[in-house]
């Protein structure tokens, strides 16, 4: 250790002895302790790989004085209490200090360093690691969206915001320790600070005992618990937003990676140069204040649908229409092309399947081309000749879904027709229908509308131009 470090070090446990900080607790106290004595024998950890130092580190005297105190602090904390094992020898409460744990952490490595760091900070971080407190848990969705999102936003419920590099660090386990750290806890990829997040809060989650030696299976995206906010930023544009990782995180403690597969780019002479990947949908400077104002507008719109009690009939079916949508978001590409390697005649038949359901609400089968085209005809168009277009293009792709349904083989000039036209229909009929509200009856509504230009007027185009009116700027027709 060099002589600035050892004074600085020093230096902080006479601060931590002295009271000028808060009073250590005998956790922390057990922690310095054991830190102190690392660092008073750096030559017994000499020679030795990392892995090997940090078991060295372990079979201390004051380490087992560490455990011996967490465990009952713990306890007292109700933290990570496993009541299985409560009646045997093994750990029944918080995490161990243990070789592994070290190495992991990257706190061998920090104390095998030379490092100057403030002892008194180390030890509450490597405290709260093994014995809590509970604190609450967030989950993070990055997302592949290209945008310099000026200031974070919240849709139903999350936070939409770009996280800088310092942002990440923070979140690491032990941060004072996270660069020694065996693993990084996140894709390196974040360290630019480039990508968009979904963060909330999830009170169901319970904090991880282990690390978890790998990558949990990646849920469809229609069952993400962040269904709201992906779906308001998919129906902004017909080009997809997708999460691309998934992290579950105990602030300073532990991150669970559910899924990390963040797009990457080479750049330099020899391709040696990694740099992020975004996109395909992109948000240029001028779109950004009309994006902004949409999304906070269709997310306030959103609210009412889930927050509704209790939940009127019609009102139920927005969720799995959604997932039928987003599943189609997770297959597409630029402008609604239907990405390599997916069956374009699955995503027409879900394009199908969200209208019908959209437009229909007592589950009537009879007729159910000619009422799903004409309904959405009516709640999407906006002049005659748009109605006509939409129901044919919806009377088209109907033959595109009987054909899948039966197995046969979809036309292809049909197939492609579907595929161009449908997206952009399916997703102006969501925002609408969630901009008219959950207690909409669409079986009276959309058949009444076809009748009346005033029923449609009044239910209808009112309604959507008094959403439409504060956003200023907008891209033409966008619903």
């Amino acid at each position: 250790m060099s002589v600035t470090g050892n004074a600085r070090w020093n230096g902080a446990r006479r601060r931590y002895r002295a009271g000028v900080t808060n009073p250590p607790s005998d956790l922390d106290a057990a922690l310095v302790s054991f830190f102190d004595d690392v660092r008073r024998r750096p030559d017994d950890f000499v020679g030795l790989a990392e892995r090997d130092a940090a078991e060295a580190m372990a079979e201390l005297p004051t380490a087992d004085r560490v455990r011996e105190v967490a465990l009952s602090t713990a306890v007292a904390n109700r933290y990570l209490v496993d009541r299985r094992r409560a009646a045997s020898t093994q750990v029944a409460a918080g995490r161990e200090l243990s070789g592994p744990v070290l190495h992991r952490l990257g706190l061998a490595g920090l104390l095998r360093s030379g490092e100057p760091v403030d002892a008194t900070v180390l030890a509450a971080q490597t405290a709260a690691y093994l014995s809590g407190p509970a604190i609450p848990l967030h989950r993070h969705l990055v997302l592949n969206v290209d945008w310099d999102l000026a200031e974070p936003l919240t849709l139903a419920g999350w936070r939409l915001w770009r996280p800088s590099e310092q942002d990440w660090d923070a979140m690491r386990p032990v941060p004072l320790a996270a660069d020694f750290a065996a693993k990084p806890s996140f894709d390196p990829m974040l360290a630019f600070g480039e990508h968009l997040v979904l963060s909330a809060e999830d009170p169901d989650a319970e904090p991880a005992r282990h690390r978890v030696p790998f990558r949990l299976f990646r849920r469809p995206v229609q069952e993400s618990p962040a269904w709201a906010p992906l779906l308001c930023l998919n129906l902004a544009r017909d080009t997809p937003v997708m999460p691309v990782a998934e992290y579950l995180v105990e602030p300073g403690r532990a991150v669970t990676a559910y899924y990390e597969s963040i797009p990457t780019n080479l750049l330099g002479p020899d391709g040696d140069y990694e740099v992020p990947l975004l996109g395909p949908l992109r948000v240029e400077d001028d779109q950004a204040g009309w994006l902004t104002g949409f999304l906070s507008a269709l997310s306030g719109r959103l609210d009412v649908w889930t927050a509704s009690e209790p939940m009127p009939k019609t009102g139920k079916r927005l969720r799995p229409i959604a997932g039928r949508f987003l599943d189609t978001c997770a297959k597409v590409a630029f402008d609604a092309v239907v990405s390599i390697g997916q069956d374009p005649a699955e995503v027409a038949f879900n394009y199908v399947v969200a209208l019908e359901r959209l437009v229909s609400a007592n589950g009537d089968q009879g007729d159910l081309k000619r009422r799903t085209a004409q309904r959405t005809a009516v709640l999407v168009g906006r002049d005659d000749a748009e109605r006509l277009a939409i129901y044919s293009h919806v009377d088209t792709a109907y033959k595109v879904r009987n054909a899948v349904a039966h197995g046969s083989e979809a036309k292809e000039k049909q197939l492609t027709a579907t595929i161009t036209h449908l997206r952009a229909i399916v997703r102006r009929a969501l925002i609408r229908t969630i901009v008219l509200g959950p207690h909409l009856d669409p079986d009276t509504v959309f058949d009444e509308a076809l009748l009346s230009t005033q029923v449609r007027h009044e239910r209808i185009e009112q309604e959507v131009a008094a959403f439409l009116e504060p956003l200023t700027s907008r891209p033409a027709r966008i619903i």
